[in-house]
């Protein structure tokens, strides 16, 4: 972002989503995990200075309170990340942290949450939220199963 924030700022200054893609669940299933990964890594490239602007002036002009849950509907998943703070590097005495978790607010069916992993290197940390029955499903793609490590 031009014009970033300074390094001590501390908040969230961004509200509603500033990128969004839609993709029918036939094409979803007909892809593999590397494929879905770079349509992801696509969309978070896509995000420059201006869409930014504009979601700020959007916003400004006609504020509003939303949910974040709203976003996830009709199977929907809301992505969100911190890739700002080095999560992994807060010490307060008890060593480095086991992993990073968030917490129960804000939570719903649908809601992912990243972080740059423990283990650096573009390693990735993930806090999933999903139905029972769509977590079952998950844990049993074996695919997906290949590349995480559950802690």
């Amino acid at each position: 972002m031009l014009s970033p924030l300074p390094p001590t700022y501390f908040g969230n200054c961004i509200g509603p989503p500033v990128s969004t893609v839609s993709i029918l669940s036939g094409d979803l299933l007909a892809r593999n995990l590397g494929q879905t990964a770079s349509l992801l890594h696509d969309i978070v490239r896509s995000v420059k200075d201006d869409n930014i602007r504009q979601g700020i002036d959007r916003y400004l002009s006609k504020p509003v309170f939303f949910l974040i849950s709203g976003y996830a509907k009709d199977n929907g998943i809301v992505m969100t990340s911190s890739p700002r703070f080095e999560v992994y590097e807060c010490e307060f005495g008890l060593g480095k942290p086991a992993g990073v978790l968030v917490g129960g607010a804000n939570m719903f069916d649908g809601k992912v949450t990243s972080f740059p992993g423990r283990e650096g290197h573009g390693s990735m940390d993930m806090v999933i939220c999903l139905s029972s029955e769509t977590m079952v499903k998950l844990e049993g793609d074996l695919e997906f199963l290949k590349f995480i490590e559950v802690i």
